[in-house]
């Protein structure tokens, strides 16, 4: 059965809205890396000292990369969410429309 141009619209609406959600969690990371975990890492360093302070600050450093590449890769999802939901909103109002039209021909 053919969709109703309501339901691809609301499959559009609700694609964008996970893209959002999605933008929003990066956000949410990224503000978390920059207000709470590097003002926290950064008063280890000045108060702790010595070999296990070094290895502590390179796992926090590493661990503050892992953190924002998977910002990143929520951000590259997002996108890929909005391109695929547009491209298959474009092809379903098309092949809405020519069936709209091969139904008044009749």
């Amino acid at each position: 059965m053919a969709k109703s141009m309501y339901q691809i619209t609301l499959d559009y609406n609700n694609a964008v809205t996970q893209a959002e959600n999605l933008e929003q969690v990066a956000k949410n990371i990224e503000k978390m890396i920059n207000n709470e975990f590097s003002p926290c890492m950064n008063d280890i360093s000045r108060n702790w000292t010595g070999d296990n302070a070094n290895a502590y600050i390179a796992k926090g450093n590493k661990l503050k990369n892992e953190m924002q590449n998977s910002a990143d890769e929520l951000r590259k999802a997002a996108k890929t969410i909005r391109q695929i939901a547009g491209n298959t909103y474009r092809a379903e109002k098309a092949a809405y429309d020519v069936a709209k039209k091969r139904s008044y021909n009749k």
